[in-house]
């Protein structure tokens, strides 16, 4: 069921997502790098909780960080090891004017030999 704010009697309307967004580190990301992972919540965001998650292909997906933005909207993330393909997503639970939000992006691994 989707949030809903207060509307005129008889009516229902539904809220807006939240203006959520992730970057993921630059792709490929070479390997035994420690990338990054940078969720932005709109303006004026300060304290509001986002959750970030790693989901290796073909594993199971693993909270990396559940905590407040900061007073420009922003949560950075280290990600640590990375495997070849991971799917990260951010995770907003919604509040009185925005409905919860999800957003994903996909991250990939170049493997490098000494020497080339």
């Amino acid at each position: 069921m989707s949030p809903v704010s207060a509307a005129p009697a008889g009516s229902v309307q539904a809220l807006p997502d939240a203006p959520l967004t992730i970057h993921g580190p630059p792709k490929p990301v070479p390997y035994a790098a420690t990338p990054v992972v940078k969720v932005h919540l709109g303006k004026a965001a300060t304290g509001r909780i986002v959750s970030v998650y790693a989901k290796p292909n073909h594993r199971k997906k693993v909270r990396l960080a559940r905590r407040a933005v900061d007073s420009r909207g922003m949560l950075i993330v280290k990600l640590g090891q990375l495997h070849v393909l991971t799917t990260l997503t951010a995770v907003y639970a919604g509040d009185t004017s925005h409905a919860r939000t999800e957003v994903t992006a996909r991250v990939h691994v170049r493997v490098a030999f000494p020497g080339t």
